[in-house]
């Protein structure tokens, strides 16, 4: 038996059987107790601009003051993965994320905090 905890994970279910990257949804009643979603998917409307170095070190920092990272190399590497635009390269101390405007290098500690965000290239 699957426990649904929210609605968000109804959606999440459909993204999986659908193949879709659902960004909005609506769940409307059809009767009591019961549910219909819609689930919509339109790249041109709902996608994200293209990102920038500038509003990548924006979410990073935000996330850290928010302290809503806990494991902050994970974090950076599923973002770098995840966000349209991005690409993630990653060595033993760095991840680096490029940008269509440039590159981003987070760096970490020994126990994958980050440490520095650098915007300059060897």
């Amino acid at each position: 038996m699957l426990a649904w905890t929210s609605s968000g994970d109804y959606v999440y279910a459909a993204m999986a059987v659908s193949g879709l990257r659902v960004p909005v949804f609506y769940r409307g009643p059809t009767g009591p107790g019961s549910y219909f979603w819609f689930l919509l998917d339109n790249q041109d409307e709902f996608d994200l601009p293209a990102p920038s170095v500038m509003t990548t070190i924006s979410v990073i920092m935000g996330l850290l003051q928010a302290g809503a990272i806990g494991d902050h190399r994970l974090a950076v590497r599923a973002y770098g993965a995840r966000r349209g635009g991005l690409t993630a390269t990653e060595t033993a101390d760095t991840v680096t994320l490029a940008a269509p405007d440039g590159n981003l290098h987070v760096s970490f500690d020994e126990f994958g905090r980050i440490t520095s965000l650098s915007t300059k290239d060897d």
